[in-house]
C-alpha cells in the first residue's frame, strides 16, 4: 500500500512572493517615472538655455544701438558747447562716458556673436613676436593682467570660461583672445576718431583725458591678447601630438 504525501503550499509563501513581485514592479515604475521626470527637467533646462541665448542675441545688439545713440548725443553736446561752458568735473565725466559708451558698442555684440571674424586671419597672426613682448615689458602689461585678475577674473569659474588648463582648451582660449582684441581695437580706433572731433571744438582737456582712458582700457588689452596668443602658439608647438586632455603648465601662461 502506497502512502501519498501531498505538500500543500503555504498561503504565506504565495503572499510573500506576490508582495515581492508587486514591490519590484512598483520600484520599476517609480524608476521609469523618475527617469521621465529627469528627462523633462533636462529638456526644460535646455529650452531655457536656448531661450536665454536667443534673448541675448536680440538684446545685446539693441544695447549696443542704445549706447551708440547715447554716444552720439554726448559728442553733439560737446560740439555745441565751448570749453568755457563745461565745468572741470563735467569734462572728466564726459571723458569717462565717451569711453564707456563706445567700448560697450563693440563689447556687447562680441558677447554673443563671433565679431572677430570681421577681420581676416592675417591680422590675428603675430608676425613680430619679439616686438610685442618688448612692448609688453615697456607697458608693464603684467601688472595690468594682475589687475584684471584681481578685479574681474579672480573667480575660478570666470577664468575657466576662457581656458580650462588643458590642451583642448587652447583653441577656445585663442578664440576668446581674438574676440576681446577685436572689441578693444574697434573701440580704440572709434574713440580716437571722436577725440579728433573733440579737438576741432578745442575741448583739449576732454580730448586728453579721453585718450588716456582709452589707452589704458583699450590699447593695453590689445597688447595683452597678442602676448596671450604668442604663448598659446608656444604651448601648441610644445604639446603637439599629446593627449587633448593633457594639462598645460600654468607658468607658461603667466
Amino acid at each position: 500500500m502506497k502512502v501519498g504525501v501531498h505538500c500543500k503550499a503555504s498561503p504565506f509563501g504565495v503572499s510573500h512572493r506576490a508582495a515581492y513581485s508587486d514591490s519590484s514592479q512598483s520600484f520599476i515604475n517609480s524608476f521609469c517615472v523618475l527617469a521621465y521626470l529627469l528627462q523633462r527637467v533636462c529638456w526644460v533646462v535646455s529650452l531655457v538655455d536656448h531661450l536665454e541665448i536667443m534673448a541675448k542675441k536680440i538684446l545685446f545688439p539693441l544695447i549696443a544701438i542704445f549706447l551708440a545713440y547715447r554716444a552720439f548725443e554726448l559728442v553733439m553736446t560737446l560740439w555745441l558747447l565751448s570749453p568755457t561752458q563745461v565745468p572741470l568735473a563735467i569734462q572728466v565725466f564726459f571723458a569717462v562716458l565717451v569711453n564707456l559708451f563706445i567700448t560697450g558698442i563693440f563689447a556687447f555684440p562680441g558677447f554673443v556673436y563671433a565679431t572677430s571674424r570681421l577681420l581676416g586671419e592675417s591680422y590675428y597672426r603675430v608676425k613680430n613676436e619679439r616686438l610685442i613682448m618688448d612692448l609688453g615689458l615697456v607697458l608693464k602689461i603684467g601688472y595690468f593682467r594682475k589687475m584684471l585678475l584681481l578685479l574681474f577674473w579672480g573667480k575660478r569659474s570666470n577664468r575657466l570660461r576662457f581656458f580650462d588648463g588643458t590642451k583642448s582648451g587652447l583653441s577656445n582660449f585663442e578664440f576668446q583672445t581674438r574676440q576681446s582684441e577685436f572689441g578693444h581695437l574697434a573701440a580704440w580706433v572709434s574713440i580716437q576718431l571722436v577725440v579728433g572731433l573733440i579737438l576741432i571744438k578745442s575741448h583739449y582737456l576732454v580730448a586728453f583725458l579721453t585718450t588716456m582712458i582709452n589707452f589704458i582700457f583699450n590699447f593695453y588689452p590689445i597688447v595683452l591678447q597678442r602676448t596671450h596668443r604668442i604663448k598659446i602658439a608656444s604651448l601648441k608647438r610644445r604639446f603637439e601630438g599629446s593627449s587633448p586632455q593633457e594639462s598645460c603648465p600654468k607658468e607658461l601662461l603667466e
